[in-house]
This record gives structure tokens, sequence and C-alpha cells, in this order.
């Protein structure tokens, strides 16, 4: 069996999947059903299936009820020809109690529920729910100390247990060791405990299973967590806080390298690198600037500040805050009161206290950027609706400027190209920038390029300069102009009403890999958040920054000029193709649209053009 390409349930999810049984003769009256779980052991994988039967046409629904230790079972997520027997298959990691070395490796008992559903409202009567347990003699599977997959609670900062999954490399023997990954989760996600995950579509990065086998000379052990205040974890979530969330994961480090089968390169130092995005990626940022253990870290989709992802000209962006309020606000996550209080309010209001402001800059990785010595990949989604390319552009400048020389490259990828082969080359040169780094793999230092990207067509592109080096960019911008008009009004950004658009066709083969910069001027009365400006490709519709992005405006009757950077695009000319700007308010919270006027005039949006090669 190997890994089926969609994820199950963690243990204790609240929802539960329903999934195609084995199908038989059609009977009206409900058919009772049983199960004889299978469990094995393979490449320190815990797995098994199910095995119900007797549920003829009946459907059935799975939901995992319950461990007798605080173990983690993942339904669904092993492949097999047949669609129901996939649906029953899963894999365990036991909670390692034994690492007390109080008692050997022993049993742990798990319970799924079993519930046969009707098709329709007018299906026959089905049977009644089972619960299948599922006894898991750990001793039995993998006696002494076999490298096996587990979890387990650390003592984060004060003394707050941090539930953390432990994944042993791909072929891994008794006695021997690996280098670790430390694979941190999207933002608002619990850490991953399904060891067949090839990539994780939230966080845009490589999984567990790539990370385990696809060292060049072995795996990787691989630690997922879930982030403090949330999921298994105890404590409030804080938001990746430097001073809470930080020695959380320097903790981590420190237990690893006594308590795993990991490589050292002296006392209490592992071989450890850490990938991982949204805020997995943060933390990276935070980890490596504040504990000189971390040997590499490849940081994806995340912010260099909340505050400009927030309010990039200044002015609340509550589309962008309402985004991350509903992130943070998932069922299992406990999130700090301060910190919903201080998202809620903004949203309502409209802006950010200072109280708010502060305690937001205080969870950016910005302060400890020049202090950080691990070698940086940095990846950003060229369409993700929280954190713009800028924000990997001021990252990249900010650990270059630290006195110590770090290796860093940029990497901006098209997760909405369709090109199907980004994910294998993100994978690839995540893995290959591991292996340099890490386990000491003497791969030429240009196999990866100093910055490459993906445009809108999903080709990809290279360059040996960043795209803020003197000499990447040429001396005459593409500017798309418009004389102006009255701009329409929107509760927000994410949705353009009809305005005021500013158009450019790009010459055939030209390259824009930057932030573009937008000039007007205005007059207007009213009460409005500012002025929504997006940029998309007028022949296929597709949008280059994901929302439209908020500027601030001053509504007084008087004349203004607003003078802007917005948040980076990657495009090339395709001989026809057309760039079109955007620009409509959005009101400020419980005020009618039909009361606030503004005009605008002299538009130039002025997007930076590749330098001939």
């Amino acid at each position: 069996m190997t890994r089926k390409g969609f994820a199950g349930l963690a243990l204790g999810a609240l929802m539960a999947a329903t999934l195609p049984a084995a199908v038989d003769s059609a009977s009206a009256a409900p058919r009772a059903i049983a199960a004889n779980p299978i469990v094995e052991f393979a490449d320190g994988i815990i797995r098994g299936n199910l095995n119900v039967t007797g549920a003829g046409s009946q459907q059935l629904r799975y939901q995992v009820v319950s461990s007798s230790k605080g173990g983690k079972l993942e339904l669904g997520n092993i492949t097999d020809a047949n669609p129901a027997v996939a649906a029953q298959s899963f894999t365990i990691l036991p909670f390692a109690d034994w690492l007390d070395g109080v008692a050997p490796r022993g049993t742990e008992t798990f319970v799924v529920r079993v519930t046969p559903v009707a098709k329709s409202a007018t299906s026959a009567a089905v049977a009644k729910p089972i619960d299948v347990k599922i006894n898991v003699n750990v001793g039995q599977l993998a006696p002494g100390a076999t490298p096996i997959a587990f979890t387990r609670k650390v003592q984060g900062y004060a003394g707050t247990n941090i539930s953390v999954n432990f994944f042993p490399a791909s072929g891994l023997t008794t006695g021997a060791t690996a280098p670790l990954i430390l694979q941190g989760s999207a933002l608002g996600d619990p850490g991953n405990i399904d060891p067949y995950r090839a990539f994780d579509a939230a966080s845009r990065t490589p999984s567990t299973a790539p990370l385990r086998s696809a060292r060049v000379t072995g795996g990787y052990n691989v630690i997922t967590w879930d982030p403090r205040g949330s999921y298994a974890s105890g404590g409030v979530c804080q938001l990746n806080d430097p001073f809470l969330d930080g020695v959380d994961v320097k903790s981590i480090v420190t237990w690893a390298a006594a308590s795993t089968p990991t490589t050292l390169n002296g006392p209490g130092d592992p071989a450890v690198g850490m990938v991982g995005g949204s805020s997995g990626g943060e933390m990276q940022l935070v980890a490596a600037g504040t504990d000189p253990r971390i040997d590499a870290i490849v940081p994806s989709t995340t912010w260099n500040s909340l505050i400009t992802s927030l309010q990039p000209d200044g002015v609340l962006d509550t589309t962008v805050a309402s985004r991350l309020l509903a992130t943070l606000t998932k069922s299992r996550i406990r999130l700090s009161p301060a910190l919903r209080s201080a998202l809620s309010d903004g949203i309502a209001t409209g802006r950010l206290t200072d109280a708010a402001l502060t305690m937001l800059a205080n969870k950016n990785a910005t302060t400890f950027l020049s202090q950080l010595q691990a070698p940086t990949l940095l990846w950003q989604s060229t369409v993700d609706p929280l954190f713009p390319l800028s924000q990997s552009m001021d990252t990249a400048e900010a650990i270059l400027d630290n006195p110590y020389g770090v290796p860093v490259k940029l990497a901006w990828m098209s997760t909405d190209a369709p090109d199907a082969s980004v994910k294998d080359t993100v994978t690839d040169y995540t893995l290959t920038w591991i292996d340099k780094y890490v386990s000491g793999v003497p791969i030429p230092d240009a196999y990866t390029p100093l910055f490459q990207w993906w445009d809108q067509t999903g080709l990809r592109h290279t360059s040996p300069l960043f795209p803020f080096s003197p000499g990447f960019n040429g001396p005459n911008p593409l500017v798309a102009t418009s004389t102006g008009g009255s701009l329409g009004v929107a509760a927000n950004c994410t949705r353009a009403v009809s305005g005021v658009t500013a158009k450019l066709t790009v010459p055939l083969g030209a390259q824009i890999a930057g932030i573009p910069a937008v000039t007007m001027s205005y007059r207007g009365t009213g009460k409005a958040q500012g002025v929504c400006v997006r940029v998309s490709g007028a022949a296929t519709g597709k949008t280059l920054s994901p929302t439209g992005e908020l500027l601030r405006a001053t509504l007084d009757g008087k004349a203004h000029t607003i003078s802007s950077p917005l948040g980076g695009i990657a495009f090339t000319g395709q001989g026809s193709s057309q760039i079109t700007v955007t620009m409509w308010l959005a009101a400020q919270p419980g005020v009618k649209p039909a009361s606030i006027k503004v005009s605008v005039s002299d538009i130039q949006v002025a997007f930076p053009q590749r330098a001939a090669l």
C-alpha cells in the first residue's frame, strides 16, 4: 500500500468523512456491519485497515472517537484499488510514554466509530453504528529501540505542553541516526500527522513523505508540532510570539537532540533544518534568529511584518484582517483574548489602536533577522491573499543586511499556474537546500538560482540578481495610465465594483517581476477606509494581486495625491496581453456607499521592467 492523494481526519476531528463502502446486492432491510481491524508496522509507521464488512449498499461514515493514552490516528490516507478499502485505512502515532523510562512500549487502544448513512431520504433503513476498537501493541510491532513514528508532549515556555509528532527517516535502522527537519504548519492548522502526505497545499511546501525519503544519502527524521494554543498543545495562541512560541521551538530542538535518533553536530546540537509556510514559515525566521543550532531554513509564503500586511499604506485593510481573524478562530484554536479583541475591534472600527499595533509588532521576526545565521531559501506565492511578494523582498533585504554573510535566495511560485511541475520543483529546491546546508552534501551553489519566479502563464524564469538589486530592472518602467473619473464604492477590497481602470499592453517578452507603484490625484468627501487597487491580466481575467490593495485617502473635499507601492506581481508579455488596474473605494464599516463621493485623475501605475538580457 502507498500514500493516497487526500488527507484523512486527525484524532478528535469535529467533522467526519462520508466515503463509499464496498457494494454488493442491495437489500431493503438494514444489514448489520462488523469490523476486524488489521494492524501492521512498515518502515517506521504503524498502519492498518478497519476491515469493515456487511455494509452492502450502505454508505459508511468514519470518525475517530478516542485513544487510551493520547495517540493520534489519521483516516483514509493509504491508497488501494478499492475506494472502500482506502477509506478504511489508517496510520497511527502512538503516545510515546515509554520515553519516560518507567515502562517499555505497551498497548494503546484507539476507537473509530463507523456509522451507516442513507444515500437519500427515501433510502431503506440503515444498520446501527459500531465502535471499532483498535488495540495497538507497540512493543510487539516495534520491539526495543526500533525507530517508530510517535506523538509526545514536550514542555515549552513556562512548562506549557507542546504536542510534537516524530517520524523516523525512511529506512532508518535500530542504532542509526539521521539529520532532522522541523516541519511547521500553516496558519491555523495542526502539525501534520500523515506520514504519506507529499505536499502541503496550505503552506505550499513539501510535506513529510518526501522529507523522510528524499535526502541524497538517506532520509530525514521529521518533527511536526501543534503550535501553542491549538489542537493538542496547551496554552493560548499568541500568533508566533518570539518570546513564547520561539522558546517552544527551541525546547523541541533540545528535546530532539536528547530523545530521538537524530544526528548531532555536537552535544545538544542536532543537525537540523526547518521547512513550512505561513506561520510555519515565520516561525523559522524567529527560531533561526534566536537559536544558532538551526542549520538551514526554507520559509514559504509568510510575513515580514504583520502590520504592513494588515495596513500596507498605514490604514487597516479590514478584508485582510477579517481573513486573519477567521483563520485564527477555528474550532480548535484558543486565541489570546487580547489578540482577538485587537483584530475584531479593528475590523469593526476600521482602525487598530496604538496598543494593538504594539502587540502586533511583537509578533514579527524583524527584530531577529539581524541575528539570523542560517542559510535561507525564501519562497513566496504570487497569489497569496494575506502576504504579498513584497514581504519576501523585505525579509531577504533584512537578512542580507545583517553582519553574518548568510546565503539567501528567493523564489516566487505561482500556485495558480497550470504547470503541474511547480510542486515538484518546489520540493526539489527545498530538499537540495536542506541537503547542502544540513547534511553537507557538496551541491554547487549555482544549482539553486539566486532569484527564480513563475509568471502568470506558469513559465519559470531565473536571474543572478534579486528583484531589488541594481541592474535587475531597466531605467524605463511600463506605465498604465488613465485620465480618471468617479470611483465606485464597495464594502471592502475583496470584490471590485465598476469604477476607474488603467490599462497597459505589455510588449511581447517583456518581464515584470517586482513592485509596481501607483500615483493619482483625488478629491472627495465621505467616510471610506481608502482606495482599493487591483492588478489583473485582462486577457485571462486572472488576478495578479489576489485582492485589492488598500491605500490611504483623506476625504475632506480638498485635492490630494496618492503615491504608494503595491504588493508585487510576476508577469510576462504575450504580445497582445494586457494588464488592467482597477480602482474603487472601500467604505468604513456601517457607512452607506452613496454618502461617499470621490473623483480621481492623472493616474499612473508604473511597472518595473526587467532589464534586457
